[in-house]
């Protein structure tokens, strides 16, 4: 309630105790009665110590009427008249709420940016980070609502985190398309919400068929994240990929650079191997074959351990490379170090 932010001067001041009235009257859900007592107050008394709190308390209940125009106009005059008033933060955090009802969100935001700035209350600030990132999220700038909300639950004392926090992992679970949750997984390497969009990105893949993608995320995510909560489902499931690929009769494996500037090279050359197994299912009846799928892009210690991996784990005849791929070293490097035939086309 925008009142019970306001100042108590102690006073039984004649003013005071009607102000009061009209609190208690929009405090029990009769803002009509309550607009009707203060524009009364504020014609009657032009001179009133208390003007700015009439403005403040009538925007409010003008507000719970939706009569937003009108909560704007009071609003304005408060910070007009009264520009050093001790409920000028109130008011500019209301403004903004009131054009954000309007679906004014471009308006909304510059008012709370200067609530942010002006501030010195940590309570306002926090209220002003939580709307700017509701209105961020109606304007599906996802990426900006989740920066000022860490904002805000690092400002909130520890028994009042969980509630920006779970917004963003809303946010993170239900709104965020594969690129964002890529840019979110990249940022917050070691941090929350890294954890939450790996985890998204692991079911978004597994959910597809798109194993190889999965289990590069939950490689991923136990190497950030070892003694996270999820980390034990996360093992489970790259066990249940490994325990499927062994039981195939035949494993194909591809080392392809699926993401970087090459990503759309690699992307094309998989889904040519992947359409060439699927007809030799069809038509040879080859239905035992697994396919492995490494990526080149990684730094190079990351792509030898996985390669290492890939023989140790699979024991292939033979590795294929095209010439003039940039991982040839390696490529040839981790083949000439295993009991595999090494060719080049």
């Amino acid at each position: 309630n925008a009142w019970a932010e306001q100042r108590d001067s102690g006073t039984t001041h004649p003013s005071k105790a009607t102000l009061e009235q009209a609190k208690t009257l929009l405090e029990t859900h009769r803002p009509d009665a309550a607009v009707t007592i203060l524009k009364n107050f504020i014609a009657s008394s032009p001179q009133s110590e208390y003007l700015d709190d009439a403005y403040l308390l009538i925007a409010a209940a003008l507000s719970s009427t939706k009569e937003y125009a009108e909560a704007i106009s009071y609003l304005n005059q408060l910070l007009s008249e009264f520009p050093t008033s001790d409920l000028a933060d109130r008011a500019r955090l209301m403004l903004g709420s009131v054009q954000a009802q309007l679906g004014n969100l471009d308006l909304a935001l510059p008012v709370l940016a200067e609530v942010r700035s002006l501030t010195s209350d940590p309570g306002t600030k926090r209220e002003a980070l939580k709307l700017t990132g509701e209105i961020l999220t109606k304007k599906k700038d996802f990426l900006r609502a989740i920066q000022v909300w860490l904002e805000e639950m690092d400002l909130a004392p520890d028994e009042q985190k969980s509630g920006p926090r779970e917004r963003i992992r809303e946010l993170v679970t239900g709104k965020l398309d594969k690129k964002t949750l890529l840019w979110v997984r990249d940022t917050y390497t070691a941090d929350f919400p890294g954890d939450v969009a790996l985890i998204r990105l692991i079911e978004l893949h597994a959910v597809r068929g798109e194993e190889y993608l999965a289990e590069r995320n939950i490689r991923l995510f136990l190497s950030r994240f070892p003694i996270h909560e999820y980390a034990p489902t996360a093992t489970e499931k790259l066990h249940s990929f490994k325990a499927k690929l062994k039981a195939s009769q035949y494993v194909v494996a591809a080392v392809l650079p699926l993401s970087g500037r090459m990503g759309l090279f690699g992307t094309e050359s998989l889904n040519g191997i992947q359409i060439a197994l699927e007809k030799g299912r069809e038509s040879l009846g080859l239905t035992s074959i697994g396919l492995v799928i490494k990526d080149t892009e990684p730094e190079k210690t990351l792509l030898l351990s996985d390669l290492y991996d890939l023989v140790a784990d699979h024991k292939p005849l033979a590795v294929r490379r095209e010439t003039g791929d940039a991982v040839h070293y390696t490529v040839s490097h981790t083949a000439q170090r295993a009991p595999a035939r090494h060719l080049s086309v």
